[in-house]
């Protein structure tokens, strides 16, 4: 592989800094969840307990948590209860 320099940059310093800077965009996509993480410890909710209370399977709560899927619009108000907040402080306003 032939090296290559870019103002400077070699090859690996580029491709390491698009990298990092894919990394920042998957953490600040996932925002809401994090959220919804700190609230669920707060109030001492664990995932199970929280699909039991929703009436959902804990795969679901396991995927809001990841940032793989959201809450159904149905649903928000039924979490904002349970955990005793209101949608923005666990990022799905």
């Amino acid at each position: 592989m032939k090296r290559v320099t870019i103002e400077g940059e070699t090859t690996e310093a580029l491709i390491a800094g698009l990298l990092a800077a894919a990394s920042k965009l998957r953490l600040a996509a996932s925002d809401g969840n994090w959220r919804l993480d700190a609230m669920m410890r707060r109030r001492g909710v664990s995932g199970y307990g929280l699909a039991e209370l929703l009436s959902v399977t804990p795969t679901c709560v396991y995927y809001w948590r990841a940032g793989k899927r959201r809450p159904q619009p149905y649903i928000l108000p039924e979490l904002c209860a349970a955990l005793k907040c209101n949608q923005a402080e666990i990022g799905f306003p």
